[in-house]
């Protein structure tokens, strides 16, 4: 008994508080990060999350970063979002070759129309999905070019890779697979 009593006074002796304890930056939050993306079309904060949900959040952000490409024939956000994706540079050439001949779109916009959940390994997550893009008309003056339109389509089995970002706080897309 007399020993637990000496170990219990030793616990309950006033001690001096440690002047070194070792401090923590907080980790940012989406609030205080920096904007990604078009100032009319701005990343939302879940898709800056490391997460299931933040790896859906930034897939359908980009299906949606590349709808407005299509409209403002501005890749900028397109490739700033996407690192060694040739389907993701094909598409945004596509577009600056529309661009650079003076031409627009009309239609053609995305929309993924069934997935399955991310599967995340350490930085990456990989993604299933299926779209859905409409009908797609290159024109010039308003008037379609000749040959250059598209029927509406759709691809099932589809895909993509998504790479983690920390010195962003974004995913970033490495493969987009279209079948």
């Amino acid at each position: 008994m007399l020993a637990s009593t000496v170990l219990l006074t030793g616990c309950a002796e006033k001690q001096q508080a440690s002047t070194s304890l070792p401090t923590t930056e907080p980790a940012p939050t989406t609030e205080s990060l920096p904007p990604l993306g078009p100032a009319d079309l701005p990343m939302p904060n879940e898709a800056r999350e490391q997460t299931v949900d933040g790896a859906e959040a930034f897939t359908q952000y980009y299906v949606e970063l590349y709808n407005h490409a299509l409209r403002t024939l501005d890749t900028t956000h397109m490739r700033d979002l996407s690192e060694e994706c040739e389907t993701c540079d094909a598409l945004a050439d596509q577009v600056d070759r529309v661009a650079a001949a003076g031409q627009e779109h009309d239609g053609g916009q995305v929309r993924i129309v069934a997935s399955t959940p991310p599967y995340l390994a350490g930085n990456e997550a990989q993604l299933v999905f299926d779209v859905a893009q409409a009908p797609l008309s290159i024109t010039q003056a308003g008037s379609p070019v000749e040959g250059q339109s598209m029927p509406e389509y759709s691809s099932t089995g589809g895909g993509g890779v998504l790479r983690w970002d920390d010195a962003r706080a974004t995913w970033v897309l490495t493969q987009w697979n279209v079948p």
